[in-house]
């Protein structure tokens, strides 16, 4: 047998000198809270500065489309604030995809160049948990 292999059988039979507690840590690191928190942080910017684009520049060219109120983008803003990046643009997907839905039509507002739909980000969101705002 090889003394390096003698030290090694040694320093772990030795009692008091390696134990399972002093060989370190058996699962992955966590980010500390500073760093989810800038990388959210990050996140949320980016879908924040889709949003200022596509209000200053695709939507006058493109007319005032959304048949809901709160607008879509409105709408999206709301839920990134409230429930974070990710399930907030998951519900900003699902209500793009039932705007055009004649069932969601139900709650007229009348307005100075259309009638718009009622749906806010309350009725859609009341069985999700709000995002912690530490």
């Amino acid at each position: 047998m090889k003394p390096g292999a003698i030290i090694l059988l040694l320093a772990l039979f030795l009692p008091g000198t390696a134990t399972a507690d002093s060989w370190g840590p058996w699962h992955a690191p966590e980010k500390a809270a500073s760093e989810r928190a800038s990388s959210v942080d990050g996140e949320l910017s980016i879908l924040k500065y889709g949003l200022t684009i596509f209000r200053r520049y695709i939507s006058p060219v493109d007319g005032p489309r959304c048949p809901m109120l709160p607008t879509c983008s409105a709408y999206a803003e709301q839920a990134i604030d409230k429930h974070g990046p990710w399930l907030g643009t998951m519900l900003t997907v699902d209500r793009l995809l039932h705007e055009s839905d004649p069932r969601e039509h139900r709650h007229p507002v009348p307005g100075p160049d259309r009638v718009r739909y009622r749906d806010p980000l309350a009725n859609n969101d009341f069985w999700l948990p709000a995002k912690n705002s530490d």
